[in-house]
């Protein structure tokens, strides 16, 4: 009965960090926007 826990581990786990990814590329962007506008 442990071995069903592994892959949901690792599964829950990826699924939490794309927001933190997605989020962390979309501040990125925003950085790249307003740099591009002040020159």
């Amino acid at each position: 009965s442990s071995t069903p826990f592994l892959p949901t581990i690792n599964l829950i786990e990826p699924i939490s960090e794309i927001p933190v990814n997605a989020a962390a590329q979309k501040s990125a962007a925003n950085e790249i926007e307003i740099a591009e506008k002040n020159f």
